[in-house]
């Protein structure tokens, strides 16, 4: 289903409008608020402080005492008349190079017994599939992402975990995460990256953005430690590859 062109208005403050394009997580909805981000951004609207992407809609910052919300409404009105059905570019695709084994697949039994698979399957399934980055946020270089296919869903932990390392990758729900720094979580972690995802003193700090794919490439210990500390740099543009469902079939 295609991303409505006309975003739907809610005011959130005297200093905050919200464009929203759905309801519901998917590609499509995310690539027409990257495109308003960028457009909006493009114009330079006088009074605009602040553009805030999220999964399915964009929150536009705005100075009251610069532009008002009629014009303000006038201006977005006419950037998406302009966009039309436009689509945005496709993102980068990167691979982080994963470790599944001891000690960082904390939680690959239970995402096993779960969906009824063995661990062995877990990790295949999991590391083969290409997933969607929604939107970067919540704390420091922190990938929302999605794609994850549905024989891997799995519920939080009944109880978050209190320190995780950095690089760390895990699921919840449908969802998929990498810690970017030590973080507490209650998503089932799987294995580890060490590649860096997170420098500040770097711009942007982080190397992947909002409607990259990225794929946890399954590599040995050594492997992944022999690239600590390294720059993920995208291996190749992508413009229609998807992760499926890739339950086993039984014979």
């Amino acid at each position: 289903m295609d991303a409505p062109s006309r975003s739907k208005r809610l005011f959130l403050s005297e200093r905050g409008l919200i464009l929203e394009y759905g309801n519901r997580i998917d590609p499509q909805i995310n690539g027409r608020v990257r495109l308003m981000t960028a457009a909006i951004g493009e114009k330079k609207i006088p009074g605009v402080v602040n553009l805030m992407p999220t999964f399915r809609s964009l929150l536009v910052e705005y100075d009251p005492l610069s532009i008002s919300l009629d014009h303000l409404n006038e201006a977005i009105d006419a950037i998406e008349d302009d966009l039309g059905d436009r689509k945005p570019p496709p993102g980068r695709y990167f691979e982080l190079l994963t470790y599944y084994g001891e000690p960082y697949n904390y939680d690959t039994d239970r995402i096993a017994a779960h969906n009824g698979l063995s661990a062995e399957e877990v990790v295949r399934i999991f590391s083969e599939a290409t997933l969607y980055i929604y939107m970067i946020g919540f704390i420091a270089a922190l990938p929302n992402i999605g794609g994850l296919p549905e024989c891997l869903h799995t519920p939080r932990l009944p109880s978050p975990r209190v320190l995780l390392p950095a690089g760390v990758v895990g699921l919840g729900g449908q969802q998929v995460a990498i810690c970017p720094v030590d973080l507490p979580s209650g998503f089932n972690y799987i294995g580890r990256c060490f590649q860096k995802i997170y420098d500040p003193y770097r711009f942007p700090p982080c190397p992947y953005a909002a409607g990259d794919r990225i794929r946890f490439k399954a590599v040995s210990l050594e492997e992944a430690q022999a690239h600590q500390d390294e720059f993920p740099e995208p291996v190749q543009e992508l413009e229609h590859r998807t992760s499926n469902d890739q339950r086993p079939t039984s014979n």
